[in-house]
């Protein structure tokens, strides 16, 4: 018995020792202490065309044993957006004892655009459905590129002119930023007799304090086979352009009791 109790004390010395050697290793070598991550700025300004390797930029990091790990740092993450233009980035870096070490800073996107729409054909029609709507809309992201099959459309809702009803289309990018537009949808059957007023384009989208022209979207019209003046269109509704929000431009001809209509759609942003 007197045996045993000597040799265990013996261990217990000697593993007293060894933590003892270790702790005084990790101090002079760093061991244990695993790697950092620096940033040379808490907020990284950057362009949305510039590559996912640029977010890089002024981020080092090292480690007590390994030295320099700054070819290790990885992308972690790239939040959603927080305000209009400004995101979280996630760095993190791993030593070869597989200790690892993370580090979050801000970056700001310098000339990042929300999503945006376009209406490839008008949007008329003899019988609409959400699916029917969705086909004539394209959307793109100044980061996700095209995101056409992220469109959604909600329910029609009817509006004070006779076949024009109105929907919201809206559009979810990658970061998590929704796009939302009021559109017109012309609802009614077709007739060769009926005039037809063309626009250049559906749906435009202005700066706040552009100036705007409604006759300058004119394209053409046409009765029965023949060009009607682009002066005898009638042209209602206004536009604020120093008002952001979503306006309605009417263009009609009407000949023999039968109308003509389009409509331009025009966000101020």
């Amino acid at each position: 018995m007197k045996i045993i109790k000597i040799v265990l004390l013996a261990l217990l010395v000697l593993t007293g020792c060894l933590f003892g050697y270790d702790r005084i290793r990790q101090s002079v070598t760093g061991a244990g202490e695993g790697p950092a991550i620096q940033c040379d700025s808490d907020i990284l300004e950057i362009s949305v065309r510039q590559p996912q390797s640029d977010l890089l930029a002024g981020v080092t990091a090292s480690d007590p044993q390994d030295g320099d790990l700054t070819d290790r740092i990885l992308v972690g993450s790239v939040s959603k957006l927080i305000g209009n233009d400004t995101a979280k980035v996630t760095y993190l870096v791993f030593d070869s004892d597989n200790n690892s070490a993370s580090r979050v800073r801000w970056i700001r996107y310098t000339d990042y655009r929300k999503p945006t729409l376009e209406v490839k054909a008008p949007l008329n029609f003899a019988a609409v459905s959400s699916g029917t709507i969705v086909r004539n809309l394209k959307a793109t992201d100044v980061l996700d590129g095209d995101i056409s099959d992220s469109v959604r459309i909600s329910v029609l809702s009817t509006t004070e002119r006779p076949n024009v009803y109105a929907v919201t289309a809206q559009v979810t990018n990658g970061m998590g930023d929704t796009a939302r537009v009021s559109l017109p949808v012309i609802v009614e059957s077709y007739s060769e007799a009926r005039p037809t007023v063309t626009l250049k384009e559906q749906l435009v989208y202005l700066d706040a304090g552009s100036r705007f022209d409604a006759r300058s979207y004119l394209a053409s019209a046409q009765c029965l086979g023949g060009s009607v003046p682009l002066a005898d269109v009638n042209v209602e509704g206004s536009v604020d352009t120093d008002t952001p929000g979503d306006y309605w431009v009417y263009y009609s001809y009407t000949a023999d009791g039968l109308t003509g209509l389009a409509i331009l759609t025009v966000v101020i942003s």
